[in-house]
């Protein structure tokens, strides 16, 4: 049915995983507590926005559950924007926050077009980063977007491995103010 492609198209989901020291936090009373925890920590961000169909919201992810088992267990949601494209920015600034905040969590993000962050920022990619070569790349963690290089994984990395090259820093230098092409850090979006 149209209505329901469209639904379908006007989506964003994200995802978040939080590190104990080297290990990614899989528990499930764990990460219940955190999506209560991620979720009271922004509410005074969201309180009174009006949502044009779903709200914001922050639920546990079993990896036990669907198809992609290199997928660790997570706190994570899915929402539909509509015509809206302000409530996909508001829940992107609220990721960012989150992950500045509590610094041993790395955010995933994408909507219907890909990795949202890169189209927003293009002319500042590296040149060989494109759709086909994004996939486990993009992350937000500290409060800014990391995109990891092919110098660091040739080959698309597995999201373990990317999270865990994302936790320990090991990524190129930071963007300079000239605009280079290589880059794998992008400014926050300010809430």
């Amino acid at each position: 049915m149209f209505g329901d492609e469209v639904e379908e198209e006007d989506r964003l989901w994200y995802q978040l995983f939080t590190f104990d020291g080297a290990d990614i936090v899989e528990d499930s009373e764990m990460l219940q507590a955190l999506a209560h925890t991620y979720s009271q920590h922004v509410s005074k961000y969201i309180e009174g926005h009006i949502w044009h169909h779903d709200n914001f919201c922050l639920s546990v992810s079993d990896s036990s559950v669907g198809t992609k088992t290199d997928v660790p267990n997570h706190v994570g949601g899915c929402m539909r924007y509509g015509d809206n494209v302000e409530d996909e920015w508001l829940v992107l600034s609220l990721l960012f926050k989150i992950t500045s905040d509590f610094p041993n969590t790395v955010a995933k993000v994408w909507d219907c077009d890909g990795e949202i962050l890169l189209i927003e920022i293009a002319d500042l990619l590296p040149k060989w980063l494109e759709p086909e070569t994004s996939e486990n790349r993009v992350f937000i963690a500290g409060g800014r977007l990391h995109i990891i290089p092919i110098s660091k994984a040739k080959d698309t990395p597995e999201l373990r491995q990317a999270l865990a090259l994302v936790r320990a820093g090991q990524l190129e230098d930071k963007p300079s103010a000239g605009g280079a092409a290589r880059r794998d850090t992008a400014a926050s979006p300010a809430l």
